[in-house]
């Protein structure tokens, strides 16, 4: 695999791995809900806000990923 097609694989990667966080984090949550005892709902709710903060760190990071690929290939091209 060339270095362009491992890059567009990481990029996928990256854009299925935020809603898996965030489905994960909403499992967290309804567990939390019906759970019967305080402390194990409190534990799914820390994994809750765990996984949430992952989607969102990830997010960030895929926006400036993103950002700085098009500022690369923008400047790449050639001027006419």
């Amino acid at each position: 695999m060339n270095l362009y097609g491992r890059h567009m694989a990481e990029k996928r990667t990256d854009l299925e791995m935020s809603p898996l966080y965030l489905t994960l984090a909403n499992e967290c949550f309804n567990k939390a809900s019906i759970e019967e005892h305080a402390g194990g709902a409190e534990v799914f709710r820390r994994m809750g806000r765990c996984y949430l903060s992952e989607a969102a760190a990830l997010d960030a990071t895929l926006g400036q990923k993103m950002a700085s690929t098009n500022v690369a290939s923008s400047s790449s091209k050639p001027r006419r």
